[in-house]
């Protein structure tokens, strides 16, 4: 099914509100849930030791179609797993592991241990542990293995280091660099034939424009919840 996007922001407003939020603070959180379409699930707990912390990372364009990457450091996050699950799908590549310890495509599965796989294994692992080092050393904040005494997520710790582009590049030569890089990205030949190459962020453009236009796609069962809320 498909919610109307003005919709999908006021029902969440109104969640927000009897959760305390003022009523400016819940508009502006509920625009930030709906055109993230209900994927956007936190986790401190990758394999119950390592987090699986966002990475997100963003270059602008005056057009406002910034080049945006935004990851957990796990192969799939949690939200993407349990998404998959609601609508019976199978995950394209293993996210992590079964209740035997093999890698599984199968979202239940991986649902019944939470051991999901870190992206590029080890790679994805150290990541993770340095990503949790930083945000911890600069912050003097809650470490993962911390957040993962308080029993829910909670007190949880956030870097983030903004660099204006403008102290090293006007903003028309920042674009030109920007496009440059984007447009040689975006010249490689497809896998598939009918294929398209994105740059970063590229996707979820196409998505926010679609569903405000068409609606937000989401599964009926969570829907009925949050109208129960």
């Amino acid at each position: 099914m498909r919610v109307q996007y003005d919709v999908m922001v006021q029902e969440f407003a109104r969640v927000l509100e009897k959760k305390g939020f003022t009523h400016e603070d819940a508009e502006n959180a509920a625009i930030i849930f709906a055109q993230n379409s209900l994927a956007g699930v936190y986790s401190h707990g990758l394999n119950r030791k390592i987090g699986n912390n966002p990475l997100i990372m963003a270059v602008p364009r005056s057009n406002g179609e910034h080049a945006m990457i935004d990851c957990a450091v796990s192969q799939f996050s949690y939200g993407k797993i349990e998404d998959c699950r609601l609508k019976g799908l199978k995950l394209p590549v293993p996210g992590g592991y079964d209740t035997k310890g093999e890698l599984t495509t199968d979202p239940s599965e991986i649902e019944k241990t939470w051991r999901v796989l870190p992206m590029g294994y080890w790679k994805g692992s150290g990541l993770s542990i340095v990503l949790d080092l930083i945000a911890t050393v600069l912050t003097d904040g809650n470490s993962v293995s911390k957040i993962g005494t308080f029993g829910d997520e909670i007190g949880l710790t956030q870097i983030m280091i903004a660099v204006d582009p403008t102290k090293f590049n006007t903003v028309e030569q920042t674009d030109a660099i920007v496009d440059e890089i984007l447009a040689d990205v975006k010249s490689s030949e497809p896998i598939k034939e009918d294929g398209e190459v994105l740059y970063p962020g590229e996707l979820e453009l196409k998505n926010i424009k679609e569903n405000k236009e068409r609606g937000i796609p989401v599964v009926e069962e969570v829907w009925e919840s949050v109208l129960k809320m």
